[in-house]
């Protein structure tokens, strides 16, 4: 797969973009807006772990032959993931002071926000902050995927150790042998995770399951849209992404049942985004800054805050899609910002070289 050629930027700020929408509707005070059965913004989370799990796993195979190549793609990971992080917890608790009671009792909070949440305890409340609000205390919800999207990397790296040495030490069996026992395993894994799902989606499975006080059963329909995108990127088999295929499926999976669409909905529309990302020809193939991480980060406390001045301060009443609007657009601004100084390593690799 060539670097460029294809659409995943494009899908991943679609997908954020998506997050924002969904969340804009819930922060207001509206219904949640749905699609395919699903809220816009919890459609838009799975996309992004889908995609998430297929380029970490390009990543993953770029680095495996060189020595300490796990330990490398892990740093490679936590390196994008944390310093992001962490500009975006100082400036929310240096903004946010703005629109708190200005008491000793903020900082003390906000210190705590900023800790817990960098060592992956997602903490959404600051003392005093956007209480008022249609929907109160809540400064960044979408924080809560990222112990998640963490602990997704070091889990692929063990299945993938496993996945490669499967494929390594049947590479001389016929192509079709070792093909369908390549096939198999991913088949297995994703259908344990989706029978697991399953369960749960039908309350058979209720107790929680608690670790690092995080309640991992919420995630276990993200960790198949994960290792969905894991498996197809794996297979490097092209001929089987087809955008027609795609959309043929998504017709037929309109007519199932809620159960069959709840089991199906990451690989149909899964294989729909990864089919729309590898199409030929890709028209969005130009669009090299992915700005999705700054986003994601950053759309919720902002979110927040305009609510909290316009619409709880001055009570002005506009559309939602007005709210979305403005939301987007201040966002987009310290989406670029975390890009253009933290993200982007020809940046960093400017700055060093003027140091020198």
């Amino acid at each position: 797969m060539e670097k460029w050629n294809n659409n995943f930027t494009i899908m991943h700020i679609v997908a954020a973009i998506m997050v924002i929408l969904g969340h804009q509707f819930v922060l207001m005070g509206y219904p949640n807006l749905c699609v395919f059965d699903n809220t816009v913004h919890g459609l838009g989370v799975s996309i992004l772990f889908l995609v998430s799990g297929f380029l970490v796993s390009q990543s993953y195979f770029r680095t495996k032959n060189n020595k300490y190549g796990c330990l490398k793609f892990l740093i490679k990971r936590i390196s994008r993931l944390y310093p992001p992080l962490f500009l975006c917890m100082i400036l929310t608790a240096l903004f946010l002071w703005f629109v708190s009671d200005k008491t000793y009792d903020y900082w003390i909070s906000a210190i705590k926000y900023v800790i817990d949440n960098i060592l992956m305890k997602p903490k959404y409340y600051i003392f005093s902050v956007f209480e008022n609000n249609p929907y109160p205390k809540a400064v960044n919800g979408s924080l809560w995927t990222l112990p998640f999207e963490l602990a997704c990397y070091f889990l692929v790296v063990v299945v993938l150790k496993i996945y490669y040495f499967i494929e390594t030490h049947t590479k001389n069996l016929k192509f079709v042998i070792n093909r369908t026992i390549c096939i198999c395993f991913w088949a297995l894994i994703l259908l344990a995770l989706s029978t697991f799902d399953t369960l749960k989606y039908l309350n058979i499975i209720k107790k929680p399951i608690m670790f690092y006080g995080l309640n991992w059963l919420n995630i276990t329909n993200l960790i198949i849209w994960f290792f969905w995108g894991v498996a197809i990127s794996s297979l490097k088999n092209d001929k089987i992404i087809n955008i027609q295929s795609a959309i043929m499926l998504l017709i037929a999976y309109i007519c199932c049942t809620p159960t069959v669409k709840h089991v199906l909905e990451p690989y149909v529309i899964g294989y729909l985004v990864i089919s729309f990302c590898l199409i030929e020809k890709p028209i969005f193939a130009n669009i090299k800054r992915d700005i999705c991480y700054g986003l994601y980060l950053y759309a919720f406390p902002i979110q927040q805050l305009i609510i909290y001045i316009f619409y709880v301060k001055f009570h002005l009443q506009l559309n939602v899609y007005v709210y979305f609007l403005v939301s987007v657009t201040i966002t987009w601004l310290f989406a670029e910002m975390s890009y253009y100084f933290i993200e982007n390593r020809s940046t960093i690799r400017k700055l060093k070289n003027k140091k020198h």
